[in-house]
């Protein structure tokens, strides 16, 4: 199912399949609810999978801007007459499930963080900062393919980069959906965050927590789940030697391994 509900002015777009134990799925910065194919197939087999557009990406629009993301999935779960659900998210996504969970602790079974943004952390990083300079910069001069290219940088790690097509799938999907962002205009919109200051939070997230990130990802990855696993109780850490930072579309047999066996648990 395929559905778009609205909030304040905005329209939130998500996909929803199967029956069971609910699942939200949030997908990353400039790219769309579209990445969790592999996932949403694999899941929707024994729980209810729903993966939505964050505002401003994909199908979901940002008329009005003044609340903060999460309130977005706050009145996609009422409207699904879900109290509760695992959440799963994806570097930015995953900056938005500690978000909501932080608000609505009560709505949150589960946390899986994968390749997790960490506001208060991942600034003060140089490889985190070079790397979202280098697209800045490329914006400021409107040199949009250099912008796409910079993120498929980001997203990938060179090894991949050079055994890969440009035309892979994978690749072409990060480079379609950056494309769409950038052409729309949708970077000029900050997401707005209801805890500003995650950090000094996160010793209360008492879900269970699972972490996986890829090895080849960028040197700040590293520092962010260091940091969530030593102040979420009890959080567990799992690293892909190999992978980059989509790790749901690189490691997909590995990944929907971990987290059912995870969810199962």
């Amino acid at each position: 199912m395929e559905k778009t509900i609205s909030f304040k002015s905005n329209q939130v777009f998500y996909k929803s399949a199967g029956s069971g134990d609910p699942i939200i799925w949030i997908h990353g910065g400039g790219v769309d609810h579209a990445m969790w194919q592999k996932q949403l197939e694999y899941f929707a087999k024994t729980h209810q999978v729903v993966a939505y557009d964050l505002r401003g990406h994909g199908r979901s629009t940002y008329s009005d801007n003044s609340e903060p993301d999460i309130r977005d999935l706050e009145v996609l779960l009422d409207s699904l007459d879900i109290e509760n659900a695992h959440l799963v998210g994806l570097s930015l996504g995953a900056i938005m499930a500690i978000d909501f969970t932080l608000a609505f602790p009560n709505r949150v079974r589960k946390l899986v963080l994968l390749s997790p943004g960490l506001i208060g952390v991942q600034e003060k990083e140089k490889s985190y900062l070079d790397a979202v300079g280098a697209i800045g910069v490329a914006l400021q001069n409107n040199e949009k393919e250099k912008a796409i290219q910079a993120i498929v940088a980001m997203t990938f790690s060179p090894e991949l980069r050079t055994t890969r097509s440009p035309k892979d799938p994978m690749i072409n999907y990060v480079v379609e959906t950056a494309t769409n962002y950038i052409e729309k205009e949708n970077y000029k919109r900050l997401p707005q965050i209801m805890e500003p200051n995650p950090l000094s939070r996160l010793s209360t997230i008492t879900h269970p927590t699972l972490l996986i990130h890829g090895g080849k990802d960028l040197e700040y990855m590293q520092t962010n789940v260091a940091v969530l696993k030593d102040s979420i109780p009890g959080a567990s850490a799992i690293e892909y030697p190999n992978a980059s930072h989509l790790l749901n579309w690189e490691m997909a047999m590995d990944l929907n391994r971990d987290i059912m066996e995870f969810l199962s648990n």
